[in-house]
């Protein structure tokens, strides 16, 4: 699997995630939290979060654009 490819999983539509399931084996968030988790505990920076993130491993040039 790339790189990429599991931050697809762990990004997951900025949804919460408690689980993953790679390669038929279940994969619990428990030390570590899910991108959900972080936007949660950082309200005051969610936003450059989101655009970061998704320039940096969506390509995702439209997030920086100013609303």
């Amino acid at each position: 699997m790339k790189f990429l490819d599991l931050i697809l999983y762990y990004y997951n539509n900025e949804q919460p995630l408690k689980e993953i399931t790679l390669f038929g084996r279940k994969v619990i968030f428990k030390a570590t939290k899910s991108f959900s988790a972080l936007l949660q505990k950082n309200k005051e920076i969610e936003d450059k979060m989101i655009k970061f993130t998704k320039v940096t491993y969506f390509d995702d040039p439209h997030s920086l654009e100013t609303e």
